[in-house]
């Protein structure tokens, strides 16, 4: 989401403005913090001018990248 927001030089703000959804709320889906609605989503994907089904695809990749970057370090910890 934050890959695509600034591809279009869109500020959480302005994507923020264009969505409906607090800019807050937008800042915590970016770092993985929070789970957005159905809703939500339909309404972030119209601001960043995409599928929703795209949006969700990107989403639940990054989501695997996170965790496989989280179980990674945590291998790496355990060895140091």
């Amino acid at each position: 989401m934050r890959e695509r927001r600034k591809s279009l030089s869109l500020s959480q703000e302005q994507l923020a403005d264009r969505s409906g959804v607090d800019r807050a709320f937008l800042s915590n889906l970016e770092r993985g913090q929070r789970k957005p609605s159905f809703g939500t989503v339909a309404s972030i994907a119209k601001g960043l001018k995409m599928k929703y089904s795209r949006l969700v695809a990107k989403c639940e990749q990054c989501q695997a990248d996170r965790q496989r970057c989280d179980a990674n370090n945590g291998a790496e910890e355990k060895s140091a």
